[in-house]
């Protein structure tokens, strides 16, 4: 929606592989303006007929990397358009821009930016921004990041990026980035999750189609913009770039050709592929955190042991555990079983009868599946990547995006000055709670925690007689169980 031109071009090219068409978010209209919720359950996007006519805003269902459940989503009468639209980042809010007239402007047919409380694909509490914000010219791609919103307006064929200052009361041009002298029109702003780059699209004199650009924060200045890489930009007009929340994907609409598919259509390419090497490297992939302990620490375990008392409304349940990683073994005792496994294969035992049952492969992908969210045996694990997410806390605190084999991803706050895990968060929007740290062995511990779903404290868990073994250790240092 935030590009009005005509006359595209319409040349055939032989693009790069590297970026790829979101079929599932794709169709014979065109889709733009894709946006993440914080907890990366569910993504909204705008979508129109030719020429952005008839734009409505859609949501769709977001898990295991597919898209699906769309429904649409009303913020107003249908004879008015709808569009741009992004979730704050409490994931309960929504702006967005419409062209329905604003009351204290009369009759005027101009794009506004909206915003609204979202609750199950609802809008309720539906206003526009302040007039310091909205006045007598477009304003397009609301972006609101690190408090501040961030957006464009358009005055006839230019375009200009705009900020909301501090005092919410006035805003000014986001002149940050150099701007050559030929460039027309730029929009679409977009961060990515450590704040350092700024991706954008632009039209200059002699490049009459809209390419995907970036600029870098170093020392406190915003760098000369460059074209971004790969199959990134065309022969045909690039808009609304959007990153995912870790930061893995750069998401973007392209009007290039695309079989059975017409107009402009999500697309998304890897960061890794999109920008230089030395920019990849420092804001986008894993990285490496001392969290709990260093590195080197977590790596040298080769045992370790502990008692869980999981409390749940009228159900409490213990369980002893102990993990050996040479070779690997697990044991675990719990209601009167004992469970015995390595990574292929399980004997379970009925500690009454002594009756040994040989488990099944889900039930022991189940056992490695629990192991496997305990961070002690996660962060071992050289498969298992932290991606910086975008969020918005105090300092020393971050959100990152935990991928590692045999689980789903989810998304952790952490401390990072005390090297303390805060909180979990899980795409189907449960939370888990940590706290009540102690060190054993030098690693940080949490002795308490609770899991929550819609808000409710449905379970805590107690750690005790933890024991940490490490290479240099005595051989029976943990006892066994």
């Amino acid at each position: 929606m935030k590009i009005i031109v005509g006359g595209l071009t319409a040349l055939c090219v032989a693009l790069s592989a590297n970026a790829e068409l979101v079929t599932s978010l794709s169709s014979t209209k065109s889709e733009y303006n894709l946006n993440f919720h914080p907890k990366f359950s569910r993504v909204l996007l705008a979508r129109s007929d030719r020429d952005f006519e008839n734009a409505q805003v859609w949501e769709y269902q977001h898990q295991d990397n597919r898209y699906t459940t769309p429904r649409k989503i009303n913020l107003g009468p249908t004879e008015f358009k709808y569009s741009d639209p992004m979730y704050a980042p409490n994931g309960h809010e929504i702006y967005f821009i419409s062209d329905k007239p604003m009351k204290n402007l009369g009759n005027s047919r101009d794009y506004n930016i909206w915003h609204g409380r979202l609750v199950n694909g609802q809008a309720t509490e539906v206003t526009p921004l302040n007039t310091h914000i909205n006045s007598i010219d477009d304003e397009f791609g609301p972006e609101l990041h690190q408090g501040r919103l961030y957006f464009a307006r358009r005055h006839d064929r230019h375009y200009a990026l705009m900020s909301d200052k501090k005092t919410h009361q006035a805003v000014t041009l986001w002149d940050a980035t150099p701007r050559q002298d030929d460039i027309e029109m730029r929009s679409d702003l977009t961060f990515s999750p450590d704040a350092k780059v700024a991706v954008f699209w632009q039209i200059s004199k002699t490049s009459p189609q809209a390419d995907l650009y970036a600029s870098r924060l170093l020392s406190g200045q915003w760098s000369a913009p460059i074209k971004l890489l790969a199959g990134v930009n065309s022969h045909f007009h690039e808009i609304s770039p959007q990153f995912s929340p870790d930061g893995k994907w750069l998401y973007f609409s392209s009007e290039r050709p695309e079989p059975d598919f017409a107009l402009f259509n999500i697309h998304r390419v890897s960061t890794e592929q999109a920008f230089p090497k030395q920019w990849y490297k420092a804001h986008f992939a894993p990285k490496k955190l001392n969290l709990l302990a260093d590195v080197n620490t977590l790596k040298a375990i080769t045992e370790f042991t502990y008692t869980l008392t999981l409390h749940r409304k009228d159900n409490t349940t213990k369980q002893h555990v102990r993990v050996n990683y040479q070779p690997f073994s697990l044991k675990i005792l719990r209601d009167n079983t004992q469970y015995d496994l390595d990574n292929k294969t399980g004997i379970k035992t009925d500690l009454h009868t002594q009756r040994k049952v040989k488990m099944s492969e889900q039930e022991i992908a189940k056992e490695l599946r629990s192991l496997r969210l305990n961070f002690l045996d996660l962060f071992k694990k050289d498969d298992t990547h932290l991606y910086r997410q975008y969020n918005e806390t105090s300092p020393h605190q971050y959100m990152y995006r935990v991928e590692s084999s045999g689980i789903a991803p989810f998304s952790i706050l952490v401390d990072q000055h005390k090297q303390k895990i805060l909180q979990l968060f899980y795409d189907n929007s449960n939370i888990g709670i940590e706290s009540d740290y102690k060190k054993i062995d030098g690693i940080w511990w949490p002795h308490t925690f609770s899991f929550h779903v819609d808000n409710e404290k449905v379970a805590t868990g107690v750690f005790s007689d933890m024991c940490i073994a490490f290479i240099n250790d005595d051989k029976d240092k943990c006892e066994s169980i």
